[in-house]
């Protein structure tokens, strides 16, 4: 049997969109009259059924002043559809004023004359995925989203099931209709043979004429009834030609109204026919999804998409086909060849067999989400993750240096200490210089770095910026620090920087240079000592480490180094005059 064509009704269409698990509104007049509103998008607004009939401003007060009620009488005044991602809304839900966050569609639906008939309102809520991607590195609210989203699997699964049924409803009311038009052809046969006989009759009594004037009289009463009740019949039968044209046209209409919002559903919808699945429907949703233009309805689904002989996909249709058992798919990765170019893409889809009111298979409907961006959503926080673990180590690793560094520096310290104890007891007279240098190392403290290689950026402490002569920012550009260097160290201080951030030198940096500020403070002479850390590639992503003041300890150094000349000098002298 060939299937029948697939009309809906209004009734038909308010049933399916009310299971709807997509929060879907009707719209109409440019007072935003709500004529309709499923059960999921009354649940969004906090509200009950009370709102259809109401305007937005009266059923939703607490909008006013938002932008949607401006976007939406700009919708039905220019006929231009809007779409919008991600947008905050206030909604009183629960007895408070809540924040929530939607991905929306007004739809503008247009009539034979290109004037906006209603508007149809699609939303989803967004806002626990908003807060999942706000909270990626917590692995709870990640596990939720994915909860919710099984959950929302397996209500669309349930209402395309609905879907399904309520389409062969349709199909087997399209039955009744033809069935209905061939009941009237069969009257209109029957009155046609009844006029016949009339006629018949009225001869046989013409030549009974001649006979009877009795007889003409009788039959001429007769032919007189007969006339009236073939005018009644025929009245009858206009009257019911007239009520079937109606009946037509609003079924057109409705068919019209129907396939109107179909088509402009939100998310994809085909219905494929034999088990060759020729293409006999296609919204502009799946249209778009596919990337092979709009003349795509009559040719077979294999033809308009052949590079899904290898995914399984075919095979899928087959056994809905020859089985009459739905076919479900969660986040199944599809490559698709659009406008040209090869693209990947996750889809929530179901294939549900479509039967007709003998119980035959005579074709499958497809209906799908596009879940890409949660799926890419998930591998990002995957990734998100694993960087994460990755920093954690490399800064263990990092903290491992600085604690050896510290080690270092704190074993120089006490050498240090050593060395002028010994100087105490071989130079009294050095005990005030002595006393300077201890407790310039007794106060030693020291100063951070952290270079960021890509941005040429770094951090520190506030004493790194106290010695610099920098603002307590948060970051500061390497420039402004080399150009306080003194001019003698300056480009050895940059070139040592740019070998620790060759990979091949093997990250180490230690280098001394003098800190020449302007006005009248003195130069500071440090130490700077770190190592860089490098990416797989090789690629330095850090350079951290320590400032040491050492400006006392040279400076006392070379003190002392001349003391020791002049004692030398002193005892010469004293030698030659004994």
């Amino acid at each position: 049997m060939s299937p029948q064509p697939i009309r809906f009704t209004d009734e038909k269409l308010v049933n399916i969109l009310s299971h709807s698990p997509n929060a879907t509104a009707i719209y109409t007049g440019a007072e935003i009259t709500i004529q309709f509103a499923n059960k999921a998008m009354i649940a969004l607004w906090g509200k009950d059924s009370s709102v259809i009939g109401k305007t937005i401003p009266q059923a939703l007060p607490e909008i006013v002043g938002q932008p949607f009620i401006a976007i939406l009488r700009e919708v039905w005044q220019s006929g231009i559809s809007y779409e919008s991602k991600n947008t905050p809304a206030e909604l009183f839900v629960d007895g408070k004023l809540q924040v929530f966050y939607f991905d929306f569609i007004y739809q503008a639906i247009k009539n034979e004359k290109e004037e906006t008939d209603y508007i149809l309102h699609t939303t989803t809520d967004v806002t626990k995925l908003n807060a999942a991607l706000n909270l990626a590195y917590e692995s709870g609210e990640k596990q939720k989203a994915l909860e919710h989203e099984q959950e929302l699997n397996q209500e669309l699964a349930s209402i395309n099931e609905e879907l399904a049924a309520s389409m062969e409803e349709l199909s087997a009311t399209n039955e009744d209709l033809q069935q209905s038009r061939e009941n009237f052809r069969k009257l209109n046969d029957i009155l046609e043979i009844r006029v016949a006989k009339r006629v018949e009759t009225i001869g046989y009594l013409n030549q009974e004429l001649e006979a009877s004037n009795e007889e003409i009289k009788a039959s001429n009463e007769e032919l007189s009834a007969t006339n009236e009740e073939l005018i009644n019949s025929n009245q009858k039968l206009f009257e019911s030609t007239t009520k079937l044209e109606q009946t037509l046209t609003e079924l057109a209409e409705s068919e019209f109204r129907t396939r109107s919002i179909i088509e402009n559903a939100p998310f994809p919808i085909g219905v494929y026919t034999g088990r060759e699945m020729k293409i006999t429907f296609a919204n502009r949703s799946i249209i778009g999804v596919w990337g092979k233009g709009k003349e795509v309805s009559g040719k077979l689904y294999s033809d308009i998409l052949p590079e899904l002989s290898n995914q399984a996909v075919f095979e899928q249709l087959d056994q809905v086909f020859i089985t009459g058992k739905f076919f479900e798919a969660r986040n199944q990765l599809i490559e698709l060849i659009v406008d040209g170019t090869p693209q990947i893409f996750y889809f929530n889809y179901i294939f549900t067999a479509l039967k007709n009111g003998n119980g035959e298979v005579y074709g499958v409907m497809n209906t799908a989400a596009d879940v890409t961006d949660v799926v890419l959503a998930k591998k990002a926080l995957e990734v998100a993750a694993q960087e994460k673990q990755e920093l954690n180590e490399e800064l263990a690793v990092l903290n491992e240096e600085m604690v050896a560094i510290n080690e270092e520096l704190t074993a120089s310290i006490e050498e240090q200490s050593r060395f002028n104890l010994e100087l105490t007891s071989l130079y009294e007279k050095l005990k005030i210089s002595q006393d300077e240098l201890e407790l310039a190392i007794d106060a030693a403290a020291l100063g951070t770095f952290d270079l960021n290689p890509f941005t040429g950026r770094f951090s520190g402490n506030n004493r790194t910026k106290l010695w610099f002569g920098l603002q307590p920012d948060e970051e500061i550009e390497l420039n402004k620090a080399t150009d306080v260097i003194h001019e003698l160290d300056r480009n050895r201080v940059i070139n040592a920087i740019e070998q620790a951030l060759n990979y091949d030198s093997g990250g180490i940096y230690d280098s001394n240079y003098t800190i020449k500020l302007s006005g009248d403070s003195e130069n500071r002479i440090v130490r700077a000592k770190g190592k860089a850390i490098f990416n797989q590639e090789k690629q330095a992503i850090r350079l951290s480490g320590v400032l040491m003041d050492v400006t006392e300890q040279i400076n006392s150094t070379q003190k002392m180094s001349a003391l020791l000349e002049n004692l030398a000098q002193s005892e010469k002298k004293f030698r030659t005059l004994i």
